[in-house]
């Protein structure tokens, strides 16, 4: 919900103070307010990225693609874009672009090296993400180009470590 519905508003001053009208535009309030909240889901399904459960769904089937029930949101809107951005030519620019449909921009960094390595360290949150970028760069990246990719997750981490020891001094005593 992006915006509250309040009718009421939209009435000029003077016949906002009369209770009838008042009372017929607070009643009308929640209907407008769902179609407002129903146009707005129709919207967001419109683009790959902002889709919730339902939107998904459809591009999911247009594509042929069969999700797990244990697939986050993200990792069925990353499959997608995946999917939906397939195409040729295999240029560099093409792939910047699909990995920033998969990874999201400034997640990862590319470098490809003479000796015809492609070097790509990626920071997914979700792992479930990897076997889509994998996917990807099987059927993208050319076969003569040996990939090695890295997931790093950079965390920052401030806790109190402790530690501690002790000496035990033991002697064997035998009583008669």
């Amino acid at each position: 919900m992006i915006r509250t519905i309040n009718l009421k508003e939209h009435l000029p001053k003077y016949i906002q103070d009369y209770k009838e009208i008042s009372n017929i535009m607070s009643s009308e309030n929640p209907e407008f307010q769902i179609a407002s909240d129903k146009s707005e889901k129709v919207f967001n399904n419109l683009y790959i990225k902002y889709c919730d459960e339902d939107g998904i769904k459809r591009y999911e089937k247009i594509l042929n693609i069969t999700s797990s029930s244990n697939d986050t949101l993200n990792a069925r809107i990353s499959r997608v874009l995946s999917k939906w951005t397939e195409s040729l030519p295999y240029t560099h620019k093409t792939l910047i672009n699909r990995l920033n449909a998969i990874c999201g921009a400034n997640n990862y960094s590319v470098k490809l090296t003479n000796d015809y390595k492609l070097l790509l360290v990626t920071h997914f949150e979700d792992i479930k993400q990897i076997p889509i970028l994998l996917e990807m760069l099987e059927s993208f990246v050319p076969a003569n180009l040996l990939v090695l990719l890295n997931n790093s997750l950079n965390r920052n981490i401030e806790n109190n470590v402790f530690f501690g020891g002790s000496i035990v001094k033991r002697k064997h005593i035998i009583i008669n």
